[in-house]
């Protein structure tokens, strides 16, 4: 294989995807307190097992956020084919041991947010069928917790004692760069005074990490698929055996989970198996991990938009005070003297308006 300097001078420049990374942190800091807002004043107090899903909710939101947060002052760059990554970002010059420690938070915050997503999809399909094998998690909120613990401690655990056994020594890398004519790699251990890097024929642990790593993910992906085809087969099934509203209700829900899978798998399950088959299959082209990581950076924004909006608590409130706001700006039009035909509502009642002014110009 030719690793040539030009590899690494290919990916030197990113601006862009700087950019991208803090623009998501913007996002964040506007979208993340409103959140919380909501999930303390709008979700419904007595409803059984509410107390487990505002903390699955919570959660989630500290360790997206968390995520965002130390992106945003890493700026990791991932240098493919080989397994490496060094910063761009403030903690550039602290050395290779803050890059690995900020690895090993950024690993832990995807685990946190894996488990959560997943038990959130298990709550919503327990309120559809509440005595399936799948819904004994969400009906049973103290083995919720338990299993949620006990996944992110051990698999946090794993990961990280992977993550360190695993890296290999600067001079040690550099050397078998050297005998291997690596010089795409020899140029950036020069160059970047962050870098670490992982290679299976120094370290194989690497390979135990790889698993460790992937097949949760294809599980998730694949459960949340799994869930989303059997809400579709129930819908289709009841169809002519409960009401319209069920049906509504079925049919809402279907949607919801549509939208979490298909985020799920596009911005997150396809990217990382790309980067997966970019190492193991050695696809010389440096660009594809930064355009990887720029795809799984707008999940978070998706899944902080998708949480304002598919939780109905928070979408009914969001759309009241739109809705309100633009009621409030016509009326106030229409009071300034703007040439308006008030509606029924505002010809009894203009203190109690409801509808906006109809305007002349729409009608003539």
């Amino acid at each position: 294989m030719n690793y040539s300097k030009e590899m690494y001078y290919s990916i030197k420049d990113q601006s862009g995807y700087a950019g991208l990374i803090y623009a998501v942190l913007g996002v964040f800091i506007i979208g993340s307190p409103l959140t919380v807002y909501l999930m303390m004043t709008k979700l419904p107090k007595n409803v059984k097992g509410i107390e487990t899903f505002r903390y699955l909710l919570s959660s989630c939101l500290i360790s997206s956020s968390s995520l965002v947060v130390i992106r945003a002052i890493w700026v990791p760059i991932p240098t493919l084919p080989i397994m490496e990554v060094y910063s761009a970002g403030i903690i550039r010059h602290l050395g290779p041991i803050a890059n690995l420690i900020c690895l090993n938070l950024y690993v832990a915050c995807f685990v946190n947010m894996q488990i959560c997503g997943t038990f959130c999809l298990i709550y919503q399909f327990s309120a559809l069928k509440p005595f399936s094998r799948i819904s004994c998690l969400g009906n049973c909120p103290n083995r919720a917790k338990m299993c949620y613990a006990t996944y992110l401690i051990v698999m946090v655990t794993i990961l990280s004692i992977f993550i360190h056994i695993s890296v290999v020594d600067r001079s040690t890398f550099y050397q078998y760069a050297l005998e291997t004519k690596n010089e795409y790699i020899t140029e950036i251990i020069n160059s970047e005074p962050s870098w670490i890097g992982f290679s299976a024929a120094l370290k194989p642990t690497i390979i135990g990490f790889g698993i460790f790593a992937t097949i949760p993910d294809l599980c998730v992906a694949s459960l949340a698929i799994f869930l989303t085809t059997k809400i579709w087969f129930i819908m289709e099934a009841d169809k002519s055996r409960v009401s319209a509203l069920t049906q509504s209700l079925e049919r809402n829900l279907y949607h919801t989970f549509l939208i979490r899978t298909s985020v799920l798998v596009i911005f997150y399950t396809l990217p990382y198996m790309g980067i997966a088959a970019t190492i193991f299959f050695e696809i010389q082209i440096p660009k594809l991990g930064i355009i990887f990581h720029s795809i799984i950076s707008f999940q978070v924004i998706l899944l902080l938009l998708g949480t304002l909006v598919m939780i109905k608590p928070f979408r009914v409130y969001l759309f009241g005070c739109c809705i309100k706001k633009k009621v409030h700006d016509s009326s106030s039009s229409n009071s300034n003297g703007s040439n308006t035909l008030p509606t029924t509502m505002t010809a009894t009642n203009t203190s109690q308006s409801i509808l906006p002014p109809i305007k002349i110009k729409n009608f003539i």
